[in-house]
C-alpha cells in the first residue's frame, strides 16, 4: 500500500481549518467598528408616549448654549437605552431637552462616556426649566412631567470629558455568538463524518 502524503492524510482537517478560518474573517469583517473614539451621552428612558430628547451641549464653560451644538434623538414608548453621540473633541456643558407637553417620562443613569454620571437624586446638580413637576421615585430614577412648551433640564456642574474608546458590547457579543456556532457546526460536521468512515468498514484504494 503506497503511503499517504501529509496532504491527503490530513486533507479533511487541513480543509476544516481553513474553513473555520474564512468563515471567522468573513464575520469578523461584519462586525466592524466594535470600538470607536467619541463622546455619547446614554440614559435609560421610560415613557408611554414618543420622545423626542435634544441635547445641547458646549466646549467650554464660558459658552452658551446654541443651535449650532445640538444633537437628538427620538425615543418610541417603552423603556429604552438611549445612546446620543455628541460630534466634539470636548463637552464642558450639557443641557437635555423634551420635545413640547410630553406628558411625563422617566429618566435614569444618565452619564457621559458611561463613566462621568450625573446623580439624578441630587437636585443641586440639575436645573428644570418649563417643567410641571419632578419627584424621585422608589427606584432612584427621575420622573419629569410637563404640558409647557421648551421643557428642558439642566445640568449645574461643569463637565471636562474628551473623547474616548466606545465599545459596541452588542457587536462584540454578536461576533463572539457567531464564532462559536460556526465553531460548533463544523465540529458536528467533522463528528459525523468520523461516524460514518466509522459504520463502513471497507475502504476502497
Amino acid at each position: 500500500m503506497q503511503k499517504q502524503s501529509f496532504k491527503s492524510k490530513y486533507r479533511k482537517v487541513i480543509s476544516l481549518i481553513g474553513a473555520i478560518l474564512m468563515a471567522l474573517m468573513v464575520v469578523g469583517g461584519s462586525h466592524k467598528s466594535w470600538c470607536t473614539k467619541n463622546i455619547n451621552l446614554s440614559f435609560k428612558s421610560s415613557s408611554v408616549t414618543k420622545i423626542t430628547y435634544s441635547l445641547f451641549y458646549t466646549t467650554s464653560v464660558a459658552d452658551e448654549f446654541d443651535d449650532q451644538k445640538v444633537v437628538a434623538a427620538q425615543v418610541r414608548t417603552g423603556v429604552h437605552r438611549v445612546k446620543m453621540i455628541i460630534p466634539a473633541h470636548k463637552v464642558a456643558k450639557i443641557r437635555l431637552n423634551i420635545n413640547d407637553r410630553f406628558g411625563s417620562v422617566n429618566i435614569s443613569k444618565l452619564k457621559l462616556n458611561g463613566r462621568n454620571g450625573v446623580d439624578l437624586s441630587d437636585y443641586s446638580d440639575l436645573r428644570f426649566i418649563n417643567v410641571d413637576d419632578e419627584e424621585i421615585v422608589p427606584d432612584g430614577s427621575l420622573m419629569v412631567s410637563s404640558e409647557q412648551d421648551n421643557p428642558y433640564i439642566m445640568v449645574n456642574r461643569a463637565f471636562n470629558v474628551y473623547k474616548g474608546y466606545d465599545i459596541d458590547f452588542f457587536k462584540v457579543g454578536m461576533y463572539f455568538g457567531s464564532v462559536f456556532l460556526i465553531f460548533y457546526a463544523f465540529f458536528m460536521l467533522a463528528l459525523y463524518e468520523k461516524k460514518k468512515k466509522k459504520k463502513d468498514p471497507y475502504e476502497f484504494y
